[in-house]
């Protein structure tokens, strides 16, 4: 049988009992200053400095574009008709000029039928020359004529009057302004080479190779190049194209330089009847004037060359996050 009891325990013990309690805890707190301390290596991130705008849900898409004095802007935030489509969406449709991205906008047109040496448009009824399109926003640099689509990373489109934005344009068109980006390079090292082929007979590859360097990743090339010919379009036609382009980049904590450069070559054989233009009134005179072409069939012995190359450098510092000035 246990018995139990009420057991008493004296004040004297329990303040002791503390005084040592208190003493533990006064030396664990002083063991743990003695920890050593380890310093990380320093994080860099990066604001809007030459980055690439982020696509909507899709990838088809960008959601932001280049406004001019208003720099760029989402789509959502913008008072204004715009769109920019995305590389991704050029490869998954196979689109090889600016004409054929823009096909599928309702509220553009193309003036001449395709197989030109030119690509013009329409813009809500009102022309607009394909000499007036701005590459990285600037006027004037854009391939002229058929322009190439394979070393871009955007095609964007503004519908209406861009002066207050931009600036009017070299043939004073009030319909809008299409404006080309051209592609950089991103994180992730970039390695693809890409086969293609369209009937009746037209074959391409395309090269597309990019890598950053430095302690940062600050330096950045990107090189395109494209080798492609063969029949296309309508009968008795013949294209082809040798492209090569390189963007070069420099990206600090506030400032971003660009240098960027490109040839592209286009042979047209058999063209469209747009060309039939070109021919000169002297010939005209003195020759029979010839029938009408058959828009199903190319006009044999027309044949037309278009070459472009430029180089551009462009330099920005960013004040703040909303605010930065630019130069090139």
């Amino acid at each position: 049988m246990v018995r139990q009891g009420k057991r008493k325990v004296s004040r004297k013990a329990v303040w002791g009992m503390m005084v040592l309690l208190c003493g533990a805890g006064m030396g664990a707190a002083a063991a743990e200053t003695d920890v050593p301390t380890q310093t990380l290596d320093t994080v860099y991130v990066w604001g809007n400095i030459l980055r690439t705008p982020q696509t909507y849900a899709g990838g088809q898409v960008a959601r932001s574009t280049q406004l001019g004095v208003l720099g760029e802007r989402d789509f959502m935030d913008t008072p204004f008709t715009t769109i920019s489509y995305t590389a991704q969406r050029m490869e998954n449709t196979m689109k090889t000029t600016v004409a054929e991205v823009l096909q599928s906008d309702p509220g553009v047109r193309y003036q001449y039928p395709s197989g030109t040496l030119m690509e013009n448009y329409y813009i809500r009824g009102l022309t607009y020359n394909g000499g007036n399109m701005s590459l990285n926003g600037v006027t004037g640099m854009a391939p002229y004529g058929s322009a190439a689509t394979e070393f871009l990373e955007n095609v964007e489109l503004q519908k209406g009057p861009t002066a207050l934005l931009s600036g009017i344009n070299p043939g004073g068109e009030v319909a809008g302004a299409i404006n080309l980006t051209m592609k950089r390079a991103q994180q992730e090292p970039i390695r693809k080479i890409s086969l293609d082929y369209a009937a009746p007979g037209r074959k391409g590859v395309h090269a597309d190779i990019s890598s950053r360097l430095g302690a940062q990743d600050e330096f950045g090339a990107r090189v395109n190049a494209v080798r492609r010919d063969g029949r296309f379009g309508v009968d008795g036609q013949t294209q082809g194209r040798k492209l090569a382009s390189l963007a070069l980049d420099y990206v600090g904590e506030r400032w971003g330089v660009t240098v960027d450069g490109y040839y592209i070559k286009d042979d047209f054989s058999g063209a469209g009847g747009y060309l039939v233009q070109s021919v000169h009134k002297d010939f005209l005179s003195a020759h029979r004037l010839p029938a009408a072409p058959d828009p199903g069939k190319g006009i044999k012995g027309l044949y037309g060359a278009l070459e472009n190359k430029a180089v551009m450098m462009r330099a920005e510092y960013y004040a703040r996050p909303d605010l930065y000035a630019y130069f090139g």
